[in-house]
């Protein structure tokens, strides 16, 4: 809504949103308002800017898949290996006790080979439940 409401119609440059964005997720972690932190991280994979402070470890204990599955986004497509790597491995330890609250997380971020019976068919058949152009 932010973007289709106050970015494009506004002219807003990517300059503007990437310092928006870092305010964001700044003020979103220490509020633990984990949605602005979101939408930090979406627009930073979006527009292709770095957010300095992000790390695994400081989006580990937020306990929001969807702040962990979007923090894996963005590491990936910022090709941090040693980072993707943490959040593969925190995918891999919470599919053994807590798939039923981080299955999107889990299931975006693992290979079919860690999956079994539905969710490794599921994966066969290649299914995202994520868009592919944000």
């Amino acid at each position: 809504m932010l973007e289709k409401y106050v970015f494009q119609p506004h002219g807003v440059e990517s300059q503007s949103i990437e310092e928006i964005s870092n305010l964001f997720f700044c003020e979103g972690m220490q509020t633990k308002n984990y949605e602005s932190v979101r939408y930090a991280l979406y627009f930073a994979i979006k527009y292709n800017f770095t957010i300095a402070e992000v790390s695994f470890d400081m989006v580990k204990g937020s306990n929001d898949c969807l702040l962990l599955l979007l923090s894996y986004l963005y590491f990936s497509k910022h090709k941090d290996k040693a980072e993707v790597k943490k959040f593969k491995d925190y995918a891999e330890d919470l599919q053994k006790n807590s798939m039923d609250n981080y299955w999107l997380f889990i299931y975006e971020v693992l290979p079919k080979s860690k999956f079994k019976d539905d969710w490794k068919a599921i994966k066969d058949k290649e299914v995202s439940f994520l868009k592919k152009d944000i």
